[in-house]
């Protein structure tokens, strides 16, 4: 028996390498509940953490977590943040460091969003990523492959965050679109713009809800 950590990687096994789908079985994923658990932060540290990594906190924080890598779609995100009607924001790139090639493309990109957009390229311990997502009000899966999983994903999740991603791979499966996050067509840059305008338009009551949901 071969375990997949997704259907994703079940049907990739089935029609790249013809393995029989009776040998296969799918044990997805997860989050650790206990770890992420977004009442286990602290306020104080929250302020402490933004304070000394330099996170404004006074504005909207959509935030990618993964390597940065082309792969990863971090230079998809900022050209959708200029088509975002929201024009006051911060954007977390939590991921180390990117390739010389790669950074320069990113600065390149960040270069041409206004002023009141506020990007941040952080490489932070594993022991911290919890207080990112907490910090988050929205979390982004811009991958241009189908991701296997999507751990981040579901972390942010387990935080109670809402994730837009695309919609292809493993976030598919994680994220019931408009019911625990919102799945976007893979590439469409407008789409992802409207979906981020989207859940920061949101009231309360109704994010709360997608939040809640996200969790479970």
């Amino acid at each position: 028996c071969t375990i997949a950590v997704s259907e994703c990687v079940k049907k990739h096994l089935m029609n790249i390498y013809n393995y029989p789908e009776k040998k296969i079985h799918v044990i997805h994923r997860g989050a650790d509940l206990k770890r992420f658990n977004p009442d286990r932060i602290q306020t104080d540290e929250l302020i402490q953490f933004a304070k000394d990594n330099h996170i404004p906190m006074d504005k909207p924080i959509i935030t990618l977590v993964g390597r940065l890598s082309k792969l990863k779609g971090q230079n998809l995100l900022l050209q959708a943040l200029g088509k975002m009607k929201h024009r006051e924001l911060t954007c977390l790139l939590v991921g180390g460091k990117a390739k010389p090639e790669y950074e320069k493309l990113l600065q390149d990109e960040i270069q041409k969003l206004p002023d009141t957009i506020t990007v941040r390229t952080l490489s932070v311990s594993a022991i911290q990523i919890p207080m990112i997502y907490a910090l988050s009000d929205v979390v982004v899966s811009t991958s241009v492959v189908p991701e296997t999983f999507g751990r981040t994903i579901s972390e942010a999740n387990a935080m109670k965050r809402i994730v837009v991603a695309f919609n292809h791979g493993g976030p598919s499966e994680i994220i019931l679109d408009g019911q625990t996050g919102f799945l976007t067509p893979v590439g469409n840059l407008l789409t992802l713009a409207k979906k981020l305008d989207k859940v920061l338009d949101m009231k309360p009551q109704d994010k709360k809800k997608i939040e809640k949901l996200a969790r479970e």
